[in-house]
């Protein structure tokens, strides 16, 4: 099976067939309920968290888990730095784990985050890191699914990679025209994306409906984009997908 896999991994090349991969390919194997794949690249400091993949998996866990400085705060990575290896992790059982705080264990738990395992990768060919989180499997799998998860991490690893070879290549396509907007325009640029109306955008951001239809203008303006079409479609080819500071989910 491990063979098949990485054999149907070599055709993915961006995002929806990861995932399509990681659901029908890798799911009928490894049976999960949610999934985070982290991908960053390594510095003197360590590694920063440069893109979250995800699959079924809450994404207010990441708001809600931020530290000060806006970086993503984990005991499950850091304990996975710390030791390399995968490690299988049931709050009910690992609840005493040093690294684990109350608070952390309260969103964890909220968010139904249960019977985890967890690997990654170092990968000093590319300079980068990959970090795999499986949540929500099977009852009575800890060490079958720690040890399957050793074997499926190289895959996965390269598998991640390409995807953010191509996920980097179509952002620079964007980068410079979402960079001309501010914060505020952004967040009206969202509301575009996901089709809602003039009148709608007003009232979800209160403001009038012509400053609505001004901002938007505006935008399309610094974008040098003809409509609102054109606008919207920008968006849900190449979002600029900013949940965190410094960190972009996918």
């Amino acid at each position: 099976m491990l063979t098949s896999l990485r054999l149907t991994s070599k055709k993915i090349q961006d995002v929806p067939s990861f995932k399509h991969w990681l659901i029908h390919d890798l799911g009928n194997f490894f049976p999960f309920g949610a999934v985070a794949c982290g991908y960053g690249r390594m510095h003197a400091g360590g590694v920063a968290t440069d893109y979250i993949l995800t699959v079924n998996f809450p994404q207010s866990h990441f708001q809600e888990i931020c530290n000060p400085s806006g970086g993503i705060e984990t005991p499950l990575l850091r304990r996975w730095l710390k030791t390399e290896k995968s490690f299988y992790f049931d709050p009910a059982i690992h609840y005493d784990w040093p690294e684990i705080s109350p608070q952390w264990m309260s969103v964890f738990i909220k968010n139904q985050l249960r019977n985890a395992v967890v690997h990654g990768r170092f990968d000093l060919d590319r300079c980068v890191g990959t970090y795999f989180s499986f949540h929500q499997l099977p009852a009575d799998t800890n060490e079958e699914a720690t040890l399957v998860l050793e074997q499926l991490t190289p895959i996965l690893h390269d598998a991640l990679c390409q995807v953010i070879a191509t996920v980097e290549k179509q952002e620079e396509l964007m980068r410079p025209e979402w960079e001309r907007l501010t914060q505020r325009e952004l967040a009206l640029l969202t509301w575009v994306g996901r089709g809602r109306s003039n009148n709608e955008i007003a009232e979800l951001m209160f403001i009038s409906e012509s400053t609505a239809k001004h901002h938007i203008s505006r935008i399309m303006q610094k974008l040098g984009m003809a409509n609102r079409v054109q606008l919207a479609s920008a968006y849900t080819t190449h979002p600029p997908g900013i949940i965190t500071k410094g960190t972009k989910v996918l």
